[in-house]
């Protein structure tokens, strides 16, 4: 998953050639089949801008060039992606959704695509019951099970390597409390490792669990991360699906989600109903330059030629077929982020109000 953190290394690259390659790619099917052929038009649209007596964009070109015969790399994707081509850049991004198919040749990378990957909300799934471990990194539409070092599969996998010279020897336990007591024990054990690796996570997402009553509380006893989720997707899991239960979390994580976007959207209605936000798009990008913006909304199919100019404190229009050709929208959103903004990257239609962005202001 992607944080807004790891966006600020390209939201601030600048260059003489920073190339930008968006397009919608299918999962599976003879779909497959299209995207090599819209990454050559792609391609060939920027191959139109470059200099071909240039080493830097003749490396571009080679490097954009590489995927189009990569058979493995097509059969491999998920609803879209995202090429990022630049001095020391080359990034391949694989998104949740679809993007626009687009090619842009500018002195920054666009990136409208990338924020709304990760304002995504990401979170973690754990299918725990004494016949399987499995911990899953997912968020709204892909789901990865993530293999964690010293996990043990099993309870019976457990209590083969169990070396705690403190474990109970059930001389005169009954059955049921020698079973109560191997399962504290394994809990404990699985509880160690899922929080020893979520504490090495900078802001670990949210975690769901996945159980019988009897094991989510015996997990949850042991366990001391505080982003574990009060709901549990209860049930033996041992054969569910990693999609299912993803699916099934994101039910939960979904509402929250919403909830905090809605009351976001509020907040920006009223900061520009008292003049404290804006939805004109030339207001915004100087409050953007000036850090002055707190949180933007910013539509992710509307893009608007030009660039801004901030010795002129003006926007500069530019033809859209112009080569070096600038978004306005992306420009706000990007240079927002950059300043430590909330962005947002919605479809027009769930625009707080405007055609292409609203702001709420800083203070």
């Amino acid at each position: 998953m992607v944080r807004h953190d790891a966006l600020r290394p390209l939201v601030s690259h600048r260059g003489s050639r920073c190339v930008t390659v968006t397009l919608p790619t299918a999962v599976r099917g003879k779909e497959t089949r299209e995207g090599p052929i819209r990454l050559k038009n792609l391609v060939r649209q920027v191959a139109e801008v470059l200099d071909a007596d240039s080493a830097l964009d003749r490396d571009i070109l080679q490097w954009l060039e590489a995927f189009e015969d990569d058979h493995d790399f097509w059969q491999h994707q998920r609803e879209g992606l995202l090429l990022l081509a630049g001095e020391d850049v080359r990034e391949a991004w694989k998104l949740p959704m679809v993007v626009p198919e687009a090619a842009r040749v500018d002195r920054r990378f666009h990136l409208k695509s990338a924020i709304r990957l990760a304002n995504s909300p990401s979170f973690e799934v754990l299918a725990f019951s004494r016949g399987s471990v499995r911990l899953m990194s997912c968020d709204a539409s892909h789901v990865d099970v993530v293999e964690v070092p010293g996990l043990t599969d099993s309870l019976a996998e457990f209590m083969q390597l169990d070396e705690d010279p403190g474990a109970v020897e059930h001389r005169e336990d009954g059955v049921d409390d020698r079973r109560t007591e191997d399962l504290k024990r394994y809990a404990r054990a699985v509880a160690q490792r899922i929080d020893q690796r979520r504490l090495s996570m900078n802001a670990p997402p949210t975690l769901f669990l996945a159980a019988t009553d009897r094991d989510a509380a015996a997990y949850r006893n042991h366990s001391r991360d505080p982003r574990i989720d009060p709901t549990t997707i209860a049930g033996n899991h041992d054969r569910s699906d990693p999609e299912a239960l993803r699916a099934a979390a994101w039910e939960h994580r979904q509402v929250g989600w919403e909830r905090d976007q809605s009351a976001a959207k509020d907040r920006v209605l009223q900061a520009i109903a008292s003049d404290k936000g804006s939805d004109s798009l030339p207001r915004v990008l100087a409050a953007a330059h000036q850090g002055l913006v707190h949180a933007i909304f910013a539509a992710s199919d509307v893009s608007v030629p030009g660039h801004y100019s901030v010795g002129a404190n003006a926007v500069l229009r530019t033809d859209p077929d112009t080569p070096m050709e600038g978004d306005l929208v992306d420009e706000a959103a990007c240079v927002s982020l950059l300043y430590g903004a909330d962005v947002h990257i919605v479809p027009k239609e769930h625009l707080p109000s405007g055609d292409a962005v609203a702001a709420q202001f800083r203070s």
